[in-house]
């Protein structure tokens, strides 16, 4: 019998809301947090992320970063890492 993987992976960590406070003097934040994670039944899993370069720096208001996890036969899972950055 020919095992069908429908399950998608799932995420180990992802933070999913970081409430910073601009830098003095700027409209700005940098913002670091540790590597996103998944795990998967059936083996490794890739994981994409939009924007492609997620940069360390964030303007003033509510930024996201969307990460996709993808396993071997094409299932996948998504995370949304909201960063908000407050003025000051």
């Amino acid at each position: 019998m020919f095992f069908v993987d429908k399950t998608p992976p799932k995420f180990i960590y992802c933070p999913s809301r970081l409430n910073v406070s601009a830098e003095s003097g700027g409209t700005w934040a940098t913002v670091k947090w540790k590597e996103v994670r998944a795990k998967d039944n059936s083996g490794p899993v890739t994981i994409s992320v939009k924007p492609a370069r997620v940069p360390p720096r964030f303007p003033e208001g509510t930024n996201s970063v969307i990460y996709t996890a993808t396993d071997s036969s094409k299932n996948t899972a998504s995370c949304i890492v909201f960063v908000t950055v407050h003025g000051n």
